[in-house]
């Protein structure tokens, strides 16, 4: 290894680090064999979709004699661009010389990596890429809410998300973001009924794997007094209702109490409509 200093990166044919006081150099022999890798070009360097086992097209350039029985060994190395170790991979069923790597499960987050091949037969090491594999964090999500809530209540619910912005966020049938630009978020519910929800979050750069279900709870009113005429369908709940109010032709209305039902003088069911009165109990 050298150690320069103040610098934070530097590529140079083929040979390149980007850890600030040291970097990796493979010197290759000018009249010996040589190995080089190319990945994927078109960005400066490669973004990795955070999912462990990800794996990447890659292809060995190879010069001057190898023995027959020779492998090409592809390797990886640590956040740094230091230290390097074998990794899985398989040949590609139809491209000579192109290999698929598979990432290891231990990687960290970290923009350093390095992809190189080295041979067995002779054993030498080749060059390594000239730009880096960028590992990323997945985004975190935290949710905090009121729950039990009573029927007709909003509730908030405030996000704390964790990540590269911009982030899309959903709770599918709720809300939906698709550029956040903010790591704190808030906003009102109002549920009817008892709502279970999975939360999608991605980044940036990543989607997240979330595995929680959150619940808001939402309890009947204690007391619903219906006086107006009931002109549309509907349907009322509450531990107590007291109907005094007619229902228009044509109109459907439904109540579900959890403790009783009172139909008060005034309440008329004419005919075309239809009414349906329940107790049915109300969490």
């Amino acid at each position: 290894y050298i150690t320069p200093s103040g610098f934070s990166g530097l590529t140079y044919n083929s040979c390149g680090g980007n850890l600030s006081g040291s970097m990796n150099v493979v010197l290759l022999d000018e009249n010996g064999p040589k190995i080089r890798v190319i990945l994927p070009s078109g960005k400066p360097a490669i973004l990795i979709n955070c999912q462990i086992g990800d794996t990447l097209e890659v292809v060995c350039q190879s010069e001057g004699l190898f023995n027959p029985e020779n492998q090409f060994i592809p390797q990886i190395s640590d956040g740094f661009g230091i230290s390097f170790s074998d990794m899985l991979f398989w040949p590609h069923p139809t491209l000579i010389n192109h290999y698929f790597v598979k990432l290891p499960e231990y990687l960290v987050p970290a923009e350093g990596y390095r992809i190189r091949f080295r041979s067995t037969s002779p054993a030498i090491s080749g060059a390594s890429s000239t730009f880096g594999v960028v590992v990323k964090s997945p985004p975190s999500l935290q949710l905090v809410f009121d729950s039990p809530i009573v029927e007709g209540d909003s509730v908030e619910i405030r996000a704390t998300l964790q990540g590269n912005v911009p982030f899309s966020f959903e709770i599918p049938g709720i809300t939906q973001i698709d550029e956040l630009f903010t790591s704190n978020y808030s906003f009102y519910t109002a549920p009817v009924r008892t709502v279970t929800f999975s939360p999608k979050l991605k980044d940036n750069y990543c989607d997240a794997t979330l595995t929680n279900t959150y619940n808001i709870q939402v309890n009947c009113r204690q007391l619903v007094d219906l006086e107006q005429r009931i002109a549309t369908d509907i349907t009322e709940r509450a531990e107590v209702l007291n109907i005094v109010s007619a229902i228009n032709e044509g109109v459907k209305a439904d109540f579900q109490a959890g403790k009783y039902l009172l139909l008060e003088p005034g309440f008329i069911a004419p005919s075309g409509s239809s009414f349906q009165a329940s107790i049915v109990g109300c969490p």
